[in-house]
């Protein structure tokens, strides 16, 4: 069992220099067993130096610190010497007992898929639990039915089991628990929904852009047309386009901007696609300016986009669109949108 382990962690990044990644870490017993494997691939002479990478670790710096003076008494020196811990969190990187050659660096971000992009903007730490609640809101709509933990944990958020728990509980007076320990809402949180409209643009990184060129501005359905040619799956439409996939007969005609919905759960997006729909389009900070064009950040670990559209266009889910609505403002849209969800979810 160790050595499968081991084989499946460990990755030479250089002759003599190898890695054992481990992702999230939660435990002193997981820390506790990567040090122990770093070291024994140490002692058998496979690498002269183990980088012991902590990828988004969830413990904190000093706990790792302590865990790590308490352990290296048990090594040799040799052992010692050829063993750093290395930590990436928010972007970041670095070693926490030796300080890393610019060359390692490099090889790591390779490795861990870190390098960064010609349009790549670090995002921050997602708010799990606004994901999770979109999570719950989402099948509810869509009529999914019960669900467990561990598939909201591991396939829908990409988070730990006491976050899950702790959002559940949060949503207790909103939650229908089943036997088999499944979940699901029993009716819209009406309260927890305002809770997020209010934090919508914080949760979701919005980022606005505006054409200050001086020309006309494309229209929403022009930069919408050439979304397909940036091939990118990660982008899904959402706004009233979006809105209006899952409900035809929404009261409204024309699309105030174009809103899109970006799959990131990690911790940098790239938005160099931004030009190809239209190089006059520039960011904007201010939420007085009017906007032609609005991304939207999805920072759980499924989107939830719909198949493709004819115009090869994928529609963002409908939780992304009914905030879109309440963001440009299209109240009685919204309301519309959302009672007709309501409706279907208590089918």
């Amino acid at each position: 069992m160790r050595a499968n382990n081991r084989k499946r962690r460990f990755e030479r990044i250089h002759d003599d220099v190898g890695i054992i990644r481990i992702p999230r870490l939660k435990a002193v017993r997981s820390l506790r067993s990567g040090l122990i494997e770093s070291a024994q691939l140490l002692a058998e002479g496979i690498v002269r130096e183990v980088l012991l990478v902590l990828d988004e670790p969830e413990m904190t710096e000093s706990r790792i610190l302590v865990e790590w003076e308490r352990t290296r008494g048990i090594f040799l020196p040799e052992i010692v010497h050829g063993l750093n811990i290395v930590m990436y969190r928010e972007g970041d990187s670095h070693g926490l007992v030796r300080n890393l050659t610019s060359d390692v660096q490099s090889r790591l971000n390779k490795i861990l898929g870190r390098e960064r992009t010609a349009g790549g903007v670090r995002l921050p730490a997602p708010e799990l639990y606004y994901e999770i609640l979109k999570v719950m809101v989402h099948q509810w709509f869509k009529g999914q039915g019960p669900m467990t933990s561990k598939w909201i944990a591991e396939f829908a958020v990409g988070c730990s089991y006491p976050t899950v728990a702790d959002a559940l509980d949060r949503l207790g007076p909103w939650l229908t628990r089943h036997s088999d320990r499944k979940v699901e809402l029993s009716r819209f949180p009406r309260e927890e929904w305002a809770k997020l409209l209010a934090v919508s643009d914080r949760v979701r990184s919005t980022m606005r852009y505006v054409n200050r060129s001086g020309l006309q501005a494309r229209s929403p359905g022009s930069l919408m047309m050439r979304l397909p040619k940036t091939m990118r799956t990660d982008i899904a439409v959402g706004g009233v386009t979006g809105a209006k996939h899952y409900f035809s007969n929404l009261n409204i005609t024309g699309d105030p901007r174009l809103d899109i919905s970006i799959h990131c759960p990690g911790r940098e997006v790239d938005l160099s696609f931004v030009e190809k729909l239209d190089p006059a389009l520039v960011k904007t900070g201010s939420l007085h300016e009017p906007a032609h064009l609005a991304i939207h950040m999805i920072r759980r670990k499924k989107a939830f986009f719909e198949q493709l559209d004819p115009a090869g266009v994928q529609p963002a889910d409908p939780v992304e669109c009914l905030l879109d609505l309440h963001e440009v403002r299209l109240e009685a849209q919204a309301k519309e949108f959302l009672e007709v969800r309501i409706r279907q979810g208590e089918l």
